[in-house]
């Protein structure tokens, strides 16, 4: 059992598995993430466990599905410098992470409806499983999972006009 959380006033966070989540992030912005997994592997281990003892907190589901679209992610940048069998591998790899992200942000968005951030998320994670499925030459899947995400963040920039940040994206896709 991993105990590599605090306790704050009873709250429970999980600052370490959120700074190796941080930690991979950098490390695929500076193209340093072909053979550095480590960081988010330690990430999704810890939130796995937390998910486990805390079911009923959305805040760690939230967490390690933003955990599973970076593993995903990282994956998906090293396959486009790797031979085409070992691509492959990475391009199924980073697909799985992200399908297991979208998952856990769709339950997270159809049981707290009146959160917009986990509808924003699954809307990010459904245009990042897209250019995967682009990439594997899966274009109906492709074209499927956009679409959900254009709907969704159709919906958001209705909902909420006044935040620019939900119109912003939506102008771009």
């Amino acid at each position: 059992r991993h105990t590599r959380y605090i306790s704050v006033t009873g709250v429970q966070t999980c600052a370490l598995p959120i700074s190796l989540r941080q930690q991979t992030l950098v490390l695929v912005r500076t193209r340093r993430h072909a053979e550095e997994g480590e960081p988010i592997n330690q990430a999704i281990e810890i939130l796995e466990q937390l998910v486990a003892d805390f079911p009923n907190d959305p805040n760690y589901q939230y967490e390690l599905a933003e955990a599973y679209a970076v593993d995903g992610l990282r994956q998906f940048w090293a396959s486009r410098r790797r031979p085409s069998p070992e691509r492959r591998r990475q391009f199924t790899h980073a697909g799985k992470q992200l399908r297991r992200a979208v998952d856990i942000s769709r339950t997270l968005s159809a049981e707290y409806p009146n959160t917009p951030q986990y509808r924003v998320s699954q809307a990010q994670l459904l245009g990042r499983l897209g250019d995967v499925f682009k990439k594997m030459g899966r274009l109906k899947m492709a074209e499927e999972v956009c679409r959900e995400s254009l709907a969704l963040r159709t919906e958001l920039a209705k909902q909420f006009p006044s935040v620019s940040t939900y119109q912003f994206p939506l102008a771009h896709t």
